[in-house]
């Protein structure tokens, strides 16, 4: 085989440090699938082991043999009698089931299996092959080209690889059932290459991995795995193909550091397919359904997949296009996508809805990501901290975010929709920010510095409990570019008394060279600046701007907590209201060419309030 037994535990042992570590590094810091298909099996048996059976084989020139005992044709056939007919048969002939086969202790000797050495088509005809927990049901030599059809294989053991079958050569395998099988590899199927297609997989487990099957080189195509279980990879590990057009469903990995509630792929594609309440069971372990390392996921529906990190899935590279990912949840990070590596030049195109994790309630990057696309939908994702929808821990270079974001929470920290860890540069933010929540940047939160960002967006109806109603900014910032409206975003101020800043933005450290196109409209902060506040000096700063009816106690439209040096307006402040600065407050600076409408100041300065000294020059005062 291709890879031998020692090389796929090495592999395990592998990949699991690799998760382990990973998982410790963290630790440290609905659309509906579709229902799996049914599988009435036991009506199938009963009718089949009730009829009166004959055994057909033809060869490749046509000629037929047939059990003609009648005390045979009515009973099952034995483990013994298959394996003499298989010995029998020509190679590249055909073979017929027409009885069930059940194994005898009394009569079978086989326990490793029945041997295949030669090259053959089975079609069972859906009968069934009942090894009684006893034996491995075939057993494939290396060298043999064998085709399975419409087999039921039931209550199959191997100690090693391959409960039902064991495959050392190419095997394809169609329309069959596999029930109760048990391995430490591969529960039912351990395949070195072929492919599985139109099978169902039931109730099957494997003691170290692939509660279902294995697959060193090959496809899975139409299959429907329901109840599998193994310490990793539930239902399925495929070391180098592809999955599609098959459903997952309540698939489980059970060791402490398990991964892949169902599915393992090392490289390949899983398109097309359902995975639905799959999970890992301990306190350790990523994707409840899915651990992908490389490859794509595209058109597949994730719902209520549950493990302690990627609920639903995790890789390390690859895209993710028109999938949907619903009401899955982690423990840790990653509610539906953890991705663990530095992830560049993908793109993630799906819809997101109701996922829940401690970080990052949709998708948590571990790594940096450049060059990346996010498009899609992300609603109702929550974080219990930070990152509502989407957490990246590293750097964020030359990316697009061009999804929309709406009612996403994170319930005890930062970034509502996003939370922005690491430097964030070069990065282009499109789309809709609306409803979303968190104490700090209700739809936006930069931990670091953020420079020579676009920002073509609107924010909508955002909230923070402290500061930033749409965006917080926690480090310095420059060169950044912003366009498109914020309409109705708030910063309450409810964690203590000095926060309440920025209804729509909060610049908490040094911001320069920055151009504003956006208009500020009816947003408001509960202490400073409706709708942008300044905690320290920015320069260079131009707004194309209009504030129209944001209010604060201090700087209805914008507050400077220190003054600031050559910011230019070039827009109007009408209907602002403060206590002190009803449009503008600061405590010093030049404010030039500038229209003041209809603003209002319950105290001092209707319009402007300087707290220390400042300049006014050709500014027109209406109504103030």
């Amino acid at each position: 085989m291709k890879i031998k037994k020692t090389i796929i535990l090495l592999t395990l042992v592998i990949f699991l440090l690799s998760l382990a570590n990973a998982y410790a590094s963290e630790m440290d810091d609905s659309l509906a699938s579709e229902d799996a298909s049914q599988i009435e099996v036991s009506s199938t048996l009963e009718d089949n082991l009730q009829a009166s059976e004959t055994l057909e084989q033809t060869d490749d020139n046509g000629a037929e043999l047939k059990a003609t005992d009648e005390d045979e044709l009515s009973s099952s056939g034995e483990f013994g009698e298959l394996q003499k007919l298989i010995d029998d048969a020509s190679d590249k002939s055909t073979i017929n089931l027409e009885r069930n086969y059940t194994y005898t202790i009394d009569a079978d000797n086989i326990t490793e299996g029945i041997s295949i050495t030669k090259n053959l088509t089975i079609n069972g005809n859906g009968f069934a092959i009942d090894a009684q927990k006893k034996s491995r049901i075939f057993h494939i030599e290396s060298g043999a080209n064998v085709v399975l059809n419409n087999i039921i294989f039931l209550n199959g053991v191997s100690g090693d690889c391959g409960g039902a079958v064991l495959a050392k050569g190419n095997v394809d395998i169609a329309g069959s059932h596999f029930i109760n099988n048990t391995a430490n590899f591969g529960g039912a199927v351990y395949m070195e290459s072929g492919t599985v297609t139109d099978c169902n997989f039931v109730n099957n487990y494997a003691g170290l991995s692939s509660g279902a099957i294995y697959i060193d080189e090959g496809n899975v195509e139409g299959c429907n795995f329901t109840d599998n279980s193994a310490a990793y990879a539930g239902a399925a590990l495929v070391y180098s193909g592809n999955v599609s057009n098959s459903n997952f469903n309540n698939n489980i990995a059970i060791a402490e550091d398990g991964f892949g509630g169902a599915v393992v792929i090392d490289s390949g594609n899983v398109s097309n397919s359902n995975f639905n309440n799959n999970k890992i069971t301990a306190q350790k372990g990523l994707g409840g359904a899915i651990a992908i390392d490389s490859g794509n996921l595209a058109n597949c529906n994730f719902t209520f997949n549950n493990a302690p990190a990627g609920g639903a899935v995790y890789m390390g590279s690859g895209d993710v296009v028109n999938c949907n990912f619903i009401n899955n949840t982690a423990n840790t990070s990653g509610g539906a996508i953890y991705v663990d590596k530095a992830y560049n030049d993908s793109k993630i195109n799906s819809t997101f809805i109701n996922n829940q994790a401690n970080n990052g309630g949709a998708i948590y990057f571990k790594g940096g990501i450049s060059n990346i696309t996010i498009n899609g939908c992300f609603k109702a994702n929550v974080a219990q901290r930070g990152g509502g929808a989407i957490f990246v821990r590293g750097n964020s270079m030359n990316n697009n975010f061009t999804a929309e974001f709406t009612g996403n929470e994170a319930r005890a920290a930062s970034g509502g929709a996003i939370f922005l860890y690491t430097q964030a540069d070069n990065n282009r933010f499109e789309g809709i920010y609306r409803d979303n929540w968190a104490l700090y940047g209700g739809g936006i939160f930069f931990y670091n510095k953020a420079n020579n960002n676009v920002f073509n967006t609107e924010f909508i109806n955002n909230t923070a409990k402290s500061c930033g109603g749409a965006m917080f900014f926690h480090n310095t910032t420059d060169g950044n570019n912003f366009t498109g409206d914020f309409t109705n975003n708030r910063a309450l101020g409810q964690v203590d008394s000095e926060n309440g800043n920025g209804g729509a933005i909060t610049f908490k450290d040094t911001s320069s060279n920055s151009i504003f196109n956006s208009d500020f409209i009816n947003n408001n902060a509960s202490l400073n600046g409706g709708g942008v506040n300044y905690r320290h000096t920015p320069y260079n700063i131009t707004f194309n701007s209009n504030f129209i009816n944001n209010t604060s106690p201090r700087g209805g439209g914008v507050n400077f907590f220190e003054t600031f040096e050559n910011v230019v307006f070039n827009g109007e402040f009408i209907g602002n209201s403060a206590d002190n600065g009803g449009a503008i407050a600061t405590v010093g600076g030049i404010i030039m060419d500038v229209s003041f409408k209809d603003n209002h100041a319950e105290d001092e300065g209707g319009a402007v309030y300087f707290k220390g000294s400042g300049v006014v020059e050709n500014c027109i005062f209406t109504n103030n």
